[in-house]
């Protein structure tokens, strides 16, 4: 679906790349970079669903400042995270392809190769921006094995989902089988003692099984022309969370209370008390290691 929306996007048939594990398939974005006549290559992973509008204004954006950028990303509206986050597709500039080539990590060493080979490139820290548009849905109209694997994966890596996501995901068990199906990878993950898969199609996880005894069938695959741009927009302009990430993001003078409120509407109860509670910790985080560095250099200096 993601190849369908490129297509229509650019005008020309997109280059489908399906090597595993993904640092092979990093290998093989930079061949076809490399060898694009064009000066930009835009990346889409097939989970996400573009927005044709947003997108357009984000490619601007970015070459807008193309002489001191070689690398950039949006946001996305997030199904299971239930919220807008970093992420999405990225532009990359050609020219710095074999740059970026050689930042790939050895397969299995990171949980997020392509992050990390974008952090290994020199001028990382000043090249890469992040431009804010919601460009992307991510995580929608996904098979339910995609799902279970995904949140198998995330109960891996991000624990502390457990009082943010969790909790949304078992309200929506009645309402949506996918946050059903979600909250069981995500709690089998976590208690699950195997090696993280980069590649979470290795996960061995016996997908069938589960589904029978979760008494649920596999979802039908959908229509080629099912989801088209159009379909998209309509669920981004529908969606009041992105709708207050825009404000919030827009709205630089609101006063503590309003951006306390906007930030409830967004994340709800739950999720807006850990959010606090983190944002606590983090920041007395910074004053002790502040005060740390501080006694450091004064007891060096004497």
């Amino acid at each position: 679906m993601a190849t369908t929306l490129l297509g229509e996007l650019c005008n020309k048939e997109p280059v489908t790349i399906e090597e595993a594990p993904f640092e092979s398939a990093l290998h093989e974005m930079c061949r076809v970079g490399m060898n694009a006549t064009e000066e930009w290559l835009l990346v889409c992973d097939g989970d996400l669903l573009i927005d044709k509008q947003a997108i357009s204004k984000f490619i601007s954006e970015t070459l807008r400042r193309a002489d001191t950028v070689h690398h950039a990303q949006g946001f996305i509206l997030d199904r299971l995270y239930g919220s807008v986050r970093k992420g999405g597709p990225r532009l990359y500039r050609c020219s710095e392809m074999p740059t970026l080539k050689k930042s790939i990590p050895p397969a299995g060493t990171s949980p997020r190769p392509e992050s990390a080979m974008i952090r290994a490139h020199p001028s990382n820290n000043d090249g890469s921006i992040q431009l804010p548009y919601v460009v992307a849905l991510h995580d929608f109209e996904q098979f339910y094995k995609d799902i279970y694997r995904k949140a198998f994966a995330h109960g891996q890596k991000h624990a502390e989902w457990a009082g943010t996501c969790l909790p949304m995901w078992k309200e929506m068990f009645l309402v949506d089988c996918d946050f059903r199906i979600a909250a069981r990878g995500f709690c089998d993950g976590v208690q699950s003692s195997s090696r993280l898969e980069t590649d979470i199609r290795k996960q061995a996880v016996d997908i069938e099984a589960l589904l029978s005894e979760m008494t649920t069938d596999e979802k039908t695959p959908l229509p080629a022309d099912a989801l088209d741009s159009s379909w998209v927009t309509r669920v981004m302009n529908d969606s009041e969370v992105v709708r207050d990430w825009y404000r919030l993001r827009n709205a630089p003078s609101l006063t503590w209370h309003q951006r306390t409120l906007q930030r409830w509407r967004q994340l709800g109860t739950l999720r807006s008390l850990v959010w606090a509670c983190g944002s606590a910790l983090i920041r007395t985080g910074h004053k002790a290691h502040r005060l740390a560095v501080g006694s450091h250099s004064h007891s060096f200096d004497n």
